[in-house]
């Protein structure tokens, strides 16, 4: 049967308490499953690139390919049951006059993961109303506050914009900027600052991020919640929030 969105939140073996703790192994598919698990999941992962829509729910199914287990061939089977009602997702560009500003979009959740509380990021480049790209990861590093986790994904999706830059620059459009929105005042807070202040758990090695913003090759702006696209890429959403970003990224679901 088809299913109106890709993947939904499911609890963390064991549920945290003592006996629980106890059952925290949950038992891994039969070779021959997993074999085919791990089949399915990386041509998911091959086709997630054109589907912003599913990139968030093939990521976490990826991430249980080294011991599937029950659990991810439900969250895989789920996937798939979306595809069934929803295989095509249309990228339109249409004709727009001259646009100067990569358009980046920067969002993360803050332990995300119920097990090992890692941090998902999710980022959207755009050129005027034309999508370029769209990325969903798991965050290394576990993230000691949101702020931090917004940090973590800011300075990558700086990264990403400014090797975006780069490449239009060999193109000749040698007069792009970018512009980084977000919807976490903390961590706007830190890249427009200068040092470390009075954090003490954040990796010196992001702060680069603080010269760029001085010299403004990186602007931050606010951008509310609701209207940040990059948010479909940190978790499972309704799929009336679904389609709002797919709106507002000019991606049309075709049947």
């Amino acid at each position: 049967k088809e299913v109106s969105t890709p993947g939904v939140d499911m609890p963390a073996v064991g549920g945290g308490d003592a006996q629980g703790a106890e059952e925290q192994e949950e038992e891994g598919l039969p070779p021959a499953e997993a074999t085919q698990y791990r089949g399915i999941a990386a041509r998911c992962n091959y086709l997630q690139p054109d589907q912003p829509d599913i990139q968030y729910a093939v990521k976490e199914c990826c991430r249980m390919m080294s011991r599937p287990t029950a659990r991810s061939w439900e969250l895989l089977k789920r996937v798939g049951r979306y595809l069934k009602g929803r295989p095509r997702l249309v990228w339109k560009y249409n004709w727009q006059s001259p646009v100067d500003v990569v358009d980046v979009h920067s969002d993360a959740d803050w332990a995300g993961c119920r097990e090992s509380r890692k941090s998902s990021s999710g980022w959207t480049f755009a050129i005027g109303g034309h999508l370029i790209r769209a990325y969903s990861k798991t965050q290394a590093v576990i993230a000691k506050s949101s702020g931090e986790s917004e940090l973590y994904a800011v300075v990558r999706a700086s990264t990403e914009a400014l090797g975006i830059l780069t490449l239009l620059k060999d193109f000749g459009c040698l007069e792009m900027r970018a512009s980084v929105g977000m919807d976490a005042s903390a961590a706007i807070g830190i890249v427009q600052r200068q040092g470390i202040s009075k954090l003490r758990h954040v990796e010196v090695d992001v702060l680069w991020i603080q010269e760029q913003q001085a010299r403004r090759l990186l602007p931050l702006r606010k951008v509310p919640g609701p209207r940040n696209p990059s948010d479909m890429g940190t978790k499972n959403i309704a799929v009336a929030l679904l389609d709002q970003y797919l709106g507002q990224l000019n991606l049309e679901v075709v049947r």
